[in-house]
């Protein structure tokens, strides 16, 4: 499993990323130096969608970012698809792996029609605490079934980091590192170890 960090300017953050292998998730209003790390792309809504910002995002990165979520509003339910949905043939011209944020309210069937319409979309798990923890099992069967991404936001804890991997997550991200970095990396580490140490390939 992959492990996203938002952008951080701390050395001993960046040193520890490196040695891990975890890699950036930029947003619009985050810097865009990645330091030689790879890195994929957010949209910023968590903060406020800047819909400029985005797009000068991915005018100066999108070329060689693992993926890209498309805009999104949070817990905005179909509203937040249709938003989305404006925004695929923008974010499709570069060419990268797109993620659609599905949130509250959002059915498995529709969006398992958009994954099999579009090829290179995968799942960004978002929504509130009780919807994404409740869903994300239907959520990972999808993408298993289609062979597409899953990655799940807000994970700042061992037991998100378990649900989410148990659920069949590809990767996942929390602002907690930036935060808290010793105590959270220490939190991952312990984490990844433990499905590790019980057989399980840690992506």
């Amino acid at each position: 499993m992959l492990i996203y960090v938002p952008q951080t300017s701390t050395r001993k953050t960046i040193a520890a990323m490196r040695a891990r292998g975890w890699r950036f998730l930029l947003s619009p209003k985050a810097g865009r130096n990645v330091r030689g790390l790879p890195y994929a792309i957010d949209n910023g809504a968590w903060t406020g969608f800047d819909p400029v910002g985005f797009a000068k995002l991915l005018a100066d990165r999108a070329r060689n970012a693992d993926w890209i979520v498309l805009p999104d509003i949070v817990g905005g339910g179909m509203a937040s698809l249709d938003l989305s949905l404006e925004w695929l043939s923008a974010v499709g011209e570069y060419g990268r792996p797109m993620l659609l944020a599905v949130q509250n309210g959002m059915q498995v069937d529709t969006i398992a029609a958009l994954l099999k319409e579009h090829t290179s979309m995968g799942v960004f798990v978002g929504g509130d605490t009780e919807w994404k923890e409740r869903t994300m099992f239907d959520w990972g069967r999808l993408c298993a079934g289609l062979n597409r991404i899953m990655h799940v936001g807000r994970v700042n804890s061992q037991r998100r980091l378990s649900l989410a991997w148990q659920a069949g997550a590809a990767s996942v991200d929390g602002s907690g590192i930036v935060k808290f970095p010793d105590e959270m990396i220490q939190r991952f580490d312990r984490g990844l170890d433990k499905h590790t140490r019980q057989g399980c390939l840690i992506l």
